[in-house]
């Protein structure tokens, strides 16, 4: 089953997700999103990922750590 971690960081919002890989590993994924003002949907910026790890929580951080890195370069 997936997992799914959603926070808002410097004024975007960030998706994670770890989904399992084929061979039981994990693969984590984020999207960077602008927040959008009234009821519009936000924007997606950004979506990296791919990262394989051995257990969901890893491939979670290891996503948020790639999203949070995007956002401090811009």
């Amino acid at each position: 089953m997936a997992a799914m971690l959603s926070f808002s960081y410097k004024g975007f919002r960030i998706v994670c997700t770890a989904v399992p890989a084929p061979d039981g590993r994990w693969r984590g994924m984020a999207e960077v999103l602008k927040i959008a003002d009234g009821i519009l949907r936000d924007h997606r910026l950004s979506q990296m990922g791919g990262t394989i790890q051995h257990d969901e929580r890893a491939a979670l951080d290891t996503a948020t750590e790639l999203a949070k890195a995007w956002v401090d370069d811009r």
